[in-house]
Parts: C-alpha cells; sequence; structure tokens
C-alpha cells in the first residue's frame, strides 16, 4: 500500500513537471531558446504548488451577469454598436447573400483588462451566421463569409448611432445566445487542453528528456496521460490563453492555419445563462499575431464544435 502511494506520489509530482515543461515550450521562441534542462523529480516540493496552474499565457476569464447594457458594453446578444454609416455584415456564402448575420457579442476594449498585443480602445463584434451551424465552413474556417469579425477604433455619441437593427433577422435555427448578458472580465492563469494541436508534440518532447526511448505518445503511461487530460482543462469563456475543443483543434500545419495562436474570444456553452452551441460545445475565434498588431480583423479563423 505504501509502495503504491509512493509511487502515486512520483506520477504526480512528474505530471506536474510535464506540465511546466509543455507550457515552456510551447510559449517560448524555439528557436531562441536554451536546450532543455533534465526534470527533476526529486524534492522540489515547494515548486509543485505553483507548477500546475502556471500563467501560460495571458488570459481573461469572462463572466456573463444579467445587468441593464449600453450600445458600448461587453456584451452577449442584444443591440450592437452601430454608428450611422454602420454597414451591416451580411452573410457572403453562396444562395444566402440576402440573410443578414446575427449579432453574437461584443468587447469594448476600454473595459477589458490589459492584455498583450490588444488594441486598449474601441469595439470589437462578432457576428455569425444565422443558419443551424452558425456560419461555421469546416473546409474554410479563415475566410469570413458565414461569419465577420468587426474593430471599431473610434467610439462615436450615442446621438451618431442607429438605434435599431437596420435588417430584419429571421434566423433558420436557435441562436446560441438567447438573451443580452453583460461581460465582467476577470485576469487569470489558463492551462493548455489535451485537444490543443500542440500539445502532444510539447508532451512527447518533455517525457523523452525523463526517458529518450519513447518514440510516441502511445508509449507514455495511461495513468499519466489521464491525470494530464484532467488537468489540463480549458473549459469557460475567455479572450486569450487557450482554447477548448470538445471534438479536435482546427489549426493545424496541413491547412495553414497553425500560426492562429491567440484566442480573441471563447464563448462556451452554459445553460444557466442559455447560451448553448449545440450539444453543450463551445464557440472559438482565433487571429495570428501579425494580424492582431496590424489590427486587421478580416483574417480570423472560426469554429464551433459540440458532443
Amino acid at each position: 500500500m505504501e509502495r503504491a502511494q509512493d509511487l502515486n506520489d512520483y506520477n504526480n509530482k512528474l505530471i506536474m513537471k510535464l506540465l511546466k515543461k509543455i507550457l515552456g515550450a510551447i510559449l517560448s521562441d524555439k528557436n531562441n531558446r536554451e536546450e532543455v534542462s533534465p526534470i527533476n523529480v526529486e524534492g522540489d516540493e515547494k515548486e509543485l504548488a505553483g507548477d500546475l496552474f502556471l500563467e501560460s499565457e495571458d488570459s481573461v476569464t469572462i463572466t456573463l451577469f444579467e445587468s441593464d447594457c449600453t450600445v458600448y458594453d461587453s456584451k452577449v446578444g442584444g443591440l450592437p454598436y452601430m454608428p450611422k454609416n454602420f454597414q451591416y455584415p451580411m452573410d457572403l456564402r453562396s444562395g444566402r447573400e440576402d440573410k443578414p448575420l446575427g449579432f453574437l457579442a461584443q468587447i469594448n476594449l476600454e473595459q477589458l483588462p490589459p492584455l498583450n498585443g490588444f488594441p486598449k480602445y474601441g469595439i470589437l463584434q462578432f457576428f455569425i451566421g444565422t443558419d443551424c451551424l452558425f456560419g461555421l465552413d469546416v473546409e474554410n474556417p479563415t475566410t469570413e463569409n458565414g461569419f465577420r469579425v468587426i474593430f471599431h477604433e473610434e467610439l462615436h455619441k450615442e446621438d451618431h448611432l442607429l438605434k435599431k437593427l437596420p435588417v430584419s433577422l429571421n434566423s433558420e435555427c436557435v441562436s446560441p445566445v438567447m438573451k443580452e448578458l453583460k461581460m465582467g472580465f476577470t485576469p487569470a492563469e489558463s492551462v493548455i487542453a489535451f485537444s490543443d494541436f500542440r500539445f502532444d508534440k510539447a508532451l512527447l518532447e518533455a517525457y523523452r528528456v525523463i526517458d529518450p526511448m519513447v518514440t510516441s505518445i502511445d508509449q507514455i503511461p495511461s495513468e499519466i496521460l489521464d491525470k494530464m487530460d484532467e488537468l489540463c482543462n480549458a473549459s469557460g469563456s475567455r479572450i486569450g490563453g487557450f482554447p477548448l475543443f470538445t471534438q479536435s483543434d482546427p489549426r493545424n500545419e496541413e491547412m495553414g492555419t497553425s500560426d492562429y495562436t491567440i484566442l480573441l474570444l471563447q464563448l462556451d456553452s452554459d445553460a444557466k445563462k442559455q447560451v448553448m452551441w449545440g450539444d453543450e460545445g463551445v464557440g472559438n475565434f482565433f487571429i495570428r499575431p501579425k494580424d492582431l498588431q496590424a489590427r486587421d480583423f478580416e483574417h480570423v479563423l472560426y469554429n464551433w464544435d459540440c458532443y
């Protein structure tokens, strides 16, 4: 019994160290970082408490709550901020050109805690299709036809805004957002999810420091993998940090989307708040660092999936 407990303690320490190595490998510049040092699981108890919830990336968690909202607030649903010269986004997919997109959410960047690379001013808006796929195009997730991300860099006074939608919305399916809810923000740490496209490679590299004979993630003990899966939880709504997928990560080198590494918005299902993507799914919007720096939101990757 005592030997089993010792083995369990060893595995827990090893898992913590692996997680630290994985996060370090992903978030460092691999061309410039120093050679990875061996993992020492003896001692180090003082470090372990901080290893699990490492500050992996700039991240802000989103809390949704009922409150009176203005068109300037960060929120989901309701009436978006719209200057009088605003061209409301339309669905550009074949056969749907006469259908407006539905308003999903907006972020007033002045209300957002500081996030590295993000604008400090303006409003960032997210629109999606009103069909049952919510504008998703699995084959072309970065083509903004069935969705749109719009950045208003300068904000106008209320008397220069539209008071109602300039189009008539006729949703074919229930929207992921059923009512207007205000966003609250909290700076937070984010842990990479098991489904992240970078996870397997980084885990294998980290584990090979311990056992160079391991050449595949399938050779890593199942109890280690199960514990890592349990600890690497990226659920919840957030901006920045690591994303959650219920199926698989749409970003990969084959599709040329592996550089969409910044999470613009993750909106997770919450039945109590009447936010629901299919069957308890999650919606994500990603951008490349160079596009965020250029304030170019015409090249965004949109994905949602569910169980």
